[in-house]
Order: C-alpha cells, then sequence, then structure tokens
C-alpha cells in the first residue's frame, strides 16, 4: 500500500513538472518508440473519467452534507490527478505508462467505490460506472 501511495506521489511531482516546463517534446522524441495497443482507447476512457470526475466534484460541492467529506472529495480529485496523468503518458507514450496505468485502476476503482456510497444518486452513479470502465482499460494496459 505504501508503494501505491509513493508511486502516487512521484508522478504527480512528475507530471506537475511536465506543465511547469510544457507539453512540447524535444526535437526527435515523438514517434521514436512503438505505440502500444489500446492505448487511444484508453487515452479517451482517461480523459472520459477526468471530466466525469470533475463535473462530480462541482456537483458535489453543491450537494454538502455527506457528498462533501474530505475523504470522498480526495477519491475525486485523486481520480482527476491520475487518469489525465495516465492520458498525457499515453500521449507521450512514457515509459512509465504501465505503471501509472496500474495506479490510476487502483484510484479509479476507489473513486467508484466512493460513489457508490451515494444510493439512488444519478450524478454518483454515472461516476462510478465511468471509474470502473476507465479501471478496466487502465488495467489492460497495466498488463
Amino acid at each position: 500500500m505504501k508503494f501505491v501511495f509513493s508511486l502516487l506521489t512521484m508522478l504527480i511531482v512528475v507530471f506537475a513538472c511536465w506543465n511547469v516546463a510544457g507539453n512540447a517534446a524535444p526535437a526527435g522524441e515523438k514517434g521514436d518508440r512503438v505505440r502500444v495497443v489500446g492505448v487511444p482507447h484508453c487515452q479517451t476512457t482517461c480523459k472520459d473519467c477526468a471530466a466525469v470526475c470533475e463535473t462530480t466534484l462541482a456537483y458535489c460541492r453543491k450537494q454538502g452534507g455527506q457528498h462533501v467529506t474530505a475523504a470522498h472529495l480526495n477519491a475525486l480529485r485523486d481520480c482527476i490527478a491520475t487518469c489525465k496523468l495516465s492520458a498525457d503518458f499515453m500521449n507521450r507514450n512514457s515509459d512509465a505508462m504501465k505503471e501509472s496505468c496500474f495506479l490510476c485502476k487502483e484510484i479509479c476503482e476507489r473513486c467508484a467505490a466512493s460513489c457508490d456510497a451515494f444510493k439512488d444518486d444519478p450524478k454518483m452513479k454515472e461516476c462510478s460506472d465511468t471509474c470502473r470502465k476507465c479501471a478496466k482499460t487502465c488495467e489492460k494496459m497495466s498488463g
């Protein structure tokens, strides 16, 4: 468990540094490696999941009560961050892509479980379903 959180921390730092440095690849870097089969589908699923979690986060803030517990909001934020990170790693065909997809799978499953706690709430069900779909595609990508 500590390994997963250490990996998450490392990936978030890498992603933050990449955002600061800009997203342009140095000359000759883009396309140097062969693309992994399934990347476009998984990348799209990760982007979709991040977008749904972002709208769900805004929805939860408006709902208040149990929707705004620290644990639940952090589950959504973690899912957003790891989905964006994994999509970015796939976009760049990063050597760390499989590890980021494994972490994304784990975090998406946690977010889905957190959303499942809100029975009879269609928005939370949509988020849970989207997270589970992303977890499945990331599981395939992580090998």
